[in-house]
């Protein structure tokens, strides 16, 4: 996957997502797997996403290196892999500790959700931090993780993440 670093970005839906992938000269992407440079759209697919209240299905687009052939989502730097909270939700859920029952609410989620990022976090991720002397409180923080650990914060999968960082 390629995650595009988007630090500006306050709210993600659709047409925000959209202004930004059609800023990226796909010619100018570099294959995460092969390195070479220039990508071309393959597909599209789409996923369920939740931020802040808003609950969503997004379009996400998928490209193809020409030389070795695998496909690459394009995602955001707020999307966590394979989950459909943004990063900033499980910053929160992880930062406040003692505050279950405003937390369930202030993102409608279950019990089990809150208690399973927690859980992923304390089991993958809390050490990896510290090793890595990275802090939670980074605002840097899923570039860091992406640049250091070729893995977005909180993603459990170990698919390789490769950073673009727009110019404008």
């Amino acid at each position: 996957m390629i995650v595009i670093n988007c630090p500006s970005v306050k709210i993600v839906d659709q047409k925000s997502y959209d202004l930004i992938i059609d800023e990226i000269e796909l010619a100018t992407l570099r294959c995460p797997n092969c390195t070479s440079v220039g990508m071309h759209v393959h597909a599209y697919y789409e996923r369920s996403f939740i931020s802040f209240g808003l609950k969503m299905k997004m379009v996400i687009k998928r490209v193809v290196c020409p030389i070795c052939y695998k496909t690459h989502a394009l995602l955001l730097s707020v999307f966590v892999p394979y989950t459909r909270y943004d990063i900033k939700i499980y910053l929160k859920v992880i930062e406040r500790e003692e505050d279950i029952e405003s937390l369930l609410d202030l993102f409608e989620m279950s019990l089990d959700t809150l208690k399973r990022m927690r859980r992923n976090f304390k089991k993958r991720w809390s050490y990896v931090l510290e090793s890595e002397r990275l802090l939670i409180k980074d605002s840097a923080l899923s570039l860091k993780c992406i640049k250091d650990l070729k893995r977005q914060f909180m993603q459990i999968h170990r698919q390789d993440c490769f950073s673009y960082i727009l110019t404008t």
